[in-house]
């Protein structure tokens, strides 16, 4: 039981604090053998925090071609930095016209190149 935290734990600090699917998948592998009912409280409370995570990181993916139309089609207004969640720059760009369009310029460069990605991470989709 202490090995599957010791393995996440493990995977989790390998791949930087960004653990990935395949990495907490091999590190929670729940197969019948295994018995949840022998994990203490705390170790089923990380477990299930993990498996959200997990969760919300596939749900939550962001695709560099949406956030390339939305940068062509209204960048102007920023509706491309809300979309990547950067709210801030987003309510700045509503109020200034995405600075006047030079913003947008950058931003669509940056969008196509890949520099410019989601606050939390990597797209799940690139072009």
């Amino acid at each position: 039981m202490f090995a599957l935290l010791f393995a996440f734990n493990t995977s989790y600090a390998a791949t930087g604090g960004h653990s990935t699917l395949e990495a907490a998948s091999a590190a929670f592998d729940l197969s019948p053998e295994v018995d949840k009912s022998e994990l203490s409280k705390k170790e089923l409370r990380k477990l299930n925090k993990a498996q959200k995570r997990i969760a919300k990181k596939q749900a939550d993916g962001k695709s560099q071609l949406v956030a390339l139309l939305l940068v062509i089609f209204l960048g102007i207004i920023g509706v491309h930095r809300f979309y990547l969640g950067y709210t801030g720059l987003g309510i700045i760009m509503l109020l200034t016209g995405g600075l006047f369009g030079i913003l947008t310029l950058i931003d669509l460069i940056r969008i196509i190149t890949g520099d410019l990605g989601p606050k939390d991470g990597t797209y799940s989709e690139t072009l």
